[in-house]
């Protein structure tokens, strides 16, 4: 099902010659560690690349299901925990839906940002707050 919905947002077709950054990192919402957060990080231009957090806040983005990594270059972040509701699942939780726990600032209304640089990979990682004051920059 996951592979399923990964398609959906980011295809799934081979891409040959595109170059891409490994993306790792935490995310965390008030200092804790976020799981089941969806994380996007869309580039200006071409296919964006996504991953969920597991128990600890870490996650990978995937370019497609068989490719890790994201387009070098500036990128929009989303986090996201809203799950929609989906009677068609055999998963409780996606059965269920989730609302969203995460502000706007950073998902629907998203000001984080990041600049992959191809030369230097390095985790990006999010602390996110629940109140945020305006400062939203991946680290």
């Amino acid at each position: 099902m996951a592979a399923a919905a990964f398609c959906g947002l980011v295809g799934c077709s081979e891409d040959v010659g595109v170059e891409l950054v490994p993306i790792t990192g935490v995310v965390k919402l008030d200092s804790r560690p976020l799981p089941n957060a969806r994380v996007v990080f869309r580039p200006k231009s071409g296919r964006p690349s996504a991953g969920t957090t597991d128990a600890e806040g870490r996650y990978e983005v995937l370019y497609t299901v068989d490719e890790p990594g994201a387009l070098p270059g500036p990128h929009t972040i989303s986090i996201s925990t809203f799950v929609e509701p989906n009677s068609d699942s055999d998963d409780p939780v996606q059965q269920k839906g989730q609302p969203e726990g995460v502000p706007a600032v950073y998902n629907r209304k998203s000001t984080l940002t990041h600049d992959i640089d191809p030369e230097h990979s390095e985790p990006v990682d999010f602390d996110l707050q629940s109140k945020p004051d305006g400062r939203t920059a991946a680290k």
